[in-house]
């Protein structure tokens, strides 16, 4: 398969996976209206991908900002991973990139990590970049 990949704009975020390093990362801020309509080529993308590849993945998410439909499309891609990570195929790991004065986003870290039973980390950095 071939790389994925979406510029950033005002209301969505970058969206870019590198089937070469299997570095997968969303980074900036998710606010859209009509998230469905964002997430699900990106979603289905996700899907294939993890039905033909075998191996390690590592999943970067770094945002600044995001809304809750966005956020339900977020535990859907990690639920993806997690059923990759589950079926011995290859092993999945999700960093959440935050800063340590950002509570609301290191707590909605939390409740993603407690609700997957794969890999999480959160990293906390002095500042998140999204350039």
């Amino acid at each position: 398969m071939r790389n994925f990949f979406i510029p950033e704009n005002q209301d969505t975020p970058q969206v870019s996976f590198d089937v070469a390093t299997q570095v997968f990362e969303i980074k900036g801020e998710s606010f859209g209206l009509c998230s469905m309509d964002f997430y699900l080529p990106i979603i289905q993308w996700l899907d294939a991908y993890t039905k033909q590849h075998q191996g390690t993945l590592t999943f970067n998410f770094k945002l600044l900002y995001y809304n809750t439909g966005s956020s339900q499309r977020f535990y859907e891609m990690m639920k993806l991973l997690e059923r990759y990570h589950q079926s011995g195929r290859g092993q999945v790991k999700i960093n959440w990139y935050t800063t340590s004065d950002e509570s609301s986003i290191i707590e909605a870290g939390e409740d993603f990590q407690a609700s997957i039973q794969i890999p999480f980390e959160i990293v906390l950095q002095d500042e998140v970049t999204v350039a």
